[in-house]
C-alpha cells in the first residue's frame, strides 16, 4: 500500500461518534467571546470577528462527522467556491494529508473578488494564518492581496488553471462515466474518452460542452465535485494523484502550518 493510500484511509475512516461531536461543540463551535481560545485567535469582539466565527462554524458543520474530538483551527484556506471547498480536502487526503487533523479549515468565499473582501476584513480580526487560493484567471486579483499580506499569510495562484485541472485526466474521465451511468438514459456505448478533452482548452470549458452535448444543461460543478469526494478508496489513489502544481500548493500550505511560530522569510506571492 502506498503512502498516499494510507493517508487517504486515515482521512476517510476518521469518523467522530456523538460524544466526540459534543466535545467538538463544547471546544470550539460553541465558544463565546469570553473564552480564552476566542481571545487567543480573535483580535477583538468586533462585528467582523463575530461574522467570521459564524462562517467558521458553518464550515466546520460541513465536516462534523470527520472532526477530531479535540479540534481547534490553526489556519484558514480561502477558496473561490464550493467546488474547491469540496475537492481540496479530497485531493489532500489522496496525497496523505488530513487537513482537519492539522486544524486547517477550507472556507468558500463565494467568488474570486470575495476572497479579497474577506481577506482584507479578516486579517485584522483573526490571529490565524490565512492561505488564499485563486484560479489562474484571477491572478490580477491575487496581486491585490499580495500587496496587503500579513507575515503569516500566503497567496497561491493555480498555474494549471482550476481545481478540476489538478486531477489526472484518466481519473476524471472514469468519474465522469460513473457519474453519468447513474442516469437510466445514459448511453454506455458512447462513453467519455480522452479524445473528448482538448489539450488547449480548460477542463471546465470541455465539461460545459459535455453537459450540453448530453442535454443536461449547465455543468453541475458542485454536484460532480461532491460525487467525486463521496467515492470510496480505490486503486486510483496514487502518489501522483494530483499534478505537480497541486503538490506544490499543498506543500506550501503545510509549511505555513509547521512554521506558524517561526519568523522565517517566505516569498509572499506564488504563481508558478
Amino acid at each position: 500500500m502506498s503512502g498516499a493510500e494510507l493517508g487517504w484511509q486515515k482521512c476517510s475512516l476518521k469518523k467522530a461518534n456523538p460524544s466526540n461531536l459534543n466535545s467538538v461543540c463544547q471546544s470550539f463551535l460553541a465558544l463565546d467571546e469570553s473564552s480564552p481560545y476566542w481571545q487567543q485567535i480573535f483580535t477583538d469582539k468586533s462585528q467582523e470577528s463575530s461574522k467570521l466565527k459564524k462562517l467558521l462554524q458553518q464550515s466546520l458543520t460541513l465536516h462534523k462527522t470527520t472532526l477530531p474530538s479535540n479540534f481547534y483551527p490553526r489556519a484558514i484556506v480561502l477558496v473561490e467556491g464550493t467546488t474547491e471547498q469540496i475537492l481540496l480536502p479530497y485531493f489532500a487526503c489522496h496525497s496523505g494529508i488530513d487537513l482537519l487533523s492539522k486544524g486547517i479549515i477550507v472556507v468558500s468565499a463565494g467568488g474570486a473578488k470575495k476572497i479579497i473582501r474577506k481577506y482584507l476584513a479578516w486579517k485584522d480580526a483573526i490571529n490565524l494564518p490565512i492561505f488564499c487560493l485563486f484560479d489562474r484567471d484571477a491572478q490580477y486579483l491575487a496581486q491585490v492581496i499580495s500587496a496587503n499580506l500579513r507575515e503569516s499569510d500566503y497567496v497561491y495562484v493555480l498555474s494549471d488553471g482550476e481545481i478540476e485541472d489538478l486531477m489526472p485526466l484518466e481519473f476524471l474521465i472514469k468519474k465522469l462515466n460513473q457519474f453519468f451511468s447513474a442516469d437510466p438514459l445514459y448511453d454506455r456505448t458512447k462513453p467519455i474518452l480522452p479524445a473528448d478533452f482538448s489539450s488547449d482548452e480548460r477542463r471546465t470549458v470541455v465539461l460545459e460542452k459535455i453537459w450540453r452535448k448530453k442535454e443536461l444543461g449547465k455543468f453541475e460543478k458542485v454536484k460532480f465535485a461532491q460525487f467525486i469526494a463521496d467515492q470510496p478508496l480505490t486503486h486510483d489513489c496514487q502518489a501522483n494523484f494530483i499534478s505537480d502544481d497541486g503538490k506544490h500548493m499543498l506543500d506550501i500550505l503545510i509549511k505555513i502550518i509547521d512554521q506558524t511560530s517561526s519568523n522565517k522569510n517566505r516569498t509572499k506571492y506564488e504563481s508558478t
